[in-house]
């Protein structure tokens, strides 16, 4: 797999900081993040159905709820082989039901049709293309099909902050940066951090936009989903991480604007 010299900083960063942050995170969002109650849909919603987890990361999160939710025909993909390995290594127990590759979703050669639901949380808005990824799920996705996406939501002042520290971050070293984080701030906190500043692409979208994202490339059904309930209780999770904070709110739409948006969609049965 050849990569751009951005898609390897991309890899590089977050095959680095995924394995840093605490196995409580983990566990908590492992457990309660893809769950039939945040997705909207049936306890045995993915039964008999083909996933495709597209950006696992190093933890890969989200394949014990595809395996809660059903489905015994996973597949696992991320831009970093450090994440794959540590993503089969940190999901052993369901490993039999996973295949796990290292693949670019830019440029995904898998037959068309071949999977029933995608999940990609987090990983659209950290790639050269957003438009292009969006054409690749909906290719892979089977007629009447359903894909997850998370994406960055746009204003606020997590968002604009972050903005302004991405300009000052590009005049220090990545490998200080990283030590100083780590040095002043807790695990989980350093993972968001180094997230925020340090990734090559970074893209933000209104409600209306992020879902324009995905009816231009033909799908339907389009709806935001509610945010999911607060992982941990961190003082620098609550501040740091955009889920955290409901952007139906006055707080929310100070804090983060249109928020983290969680879209679901479905390919047209034909």
């Amino acid at each position: 797999m050849k990569l751009s010299k951005k898609e390897q900083r991309t890899a590089s960063l977050y095959g680095e900081i995924h394995i840093i942050g605490e196995q409580d995170y983990f566990e908590s969002a492992s457990n309660n993040v893809l769950t039939a109650e945040n997705l909207e849909v049936p306890k045995d919603f993915l039964n008999g159905k083909r996933c495709l987890d597209a950006g696992t990361g190093g933890k890969g999160v989200a394949l014990r709820g595809l395996f809660r939710l059903g489905s015994r025909d996973i597949t696992a993909i991320d831009l970093s082989e450090d994440n794959i390995r540590n993503a089969q290594r940190t999901n052993e127990k369901i490993a039999k039901s996973i295949k796990f590759e290292t693949k670019n979703i830019l440029e995904m050669d898998y037959p068309d049709k071949s999977f029933d639901f995608i999940y990609c949380n987090g990983v659209i808005h950290h790639t050269e293309s957003p438009d292009t990824a969006v054409k690749q799920f909906y290719r892979c996705l089977s007629p009447g099909g359903h894909i997850c996406v998370g994406l960055y939501g746009k204003g606020g002042i997590l968002y604009s902050t972050a903005k302004i520290l991405r300009s000052i971050a590009k005049i220090i070293p990545y490998k200080i940066a990283f030590r100083l984080v780590k040095l002043l701030f807790n695990k989980n906190a350093s993972v968001l951090l180094l997230d925020y500043l340090y990734v090559p692409y970074q893209f933000h979208y209104k409600e209306c936009e992020a879902k324009e994202l995905l009816s231009k490339h033909g799908f339907e059904n389009i709806q935001r989903l509610k945010q999911p309930p607060p992982l941990l209780k961190s003082v620098w999770c609550s501040l740091l991480k955009p889920s955290y904070y409901d952007p139906s709110t006055m707080l929310g739409k100070i804090m983060v604007g249109s928020g983290w948006i969680i879209l679901m969609a479905q390919r047209p049965d034909s």
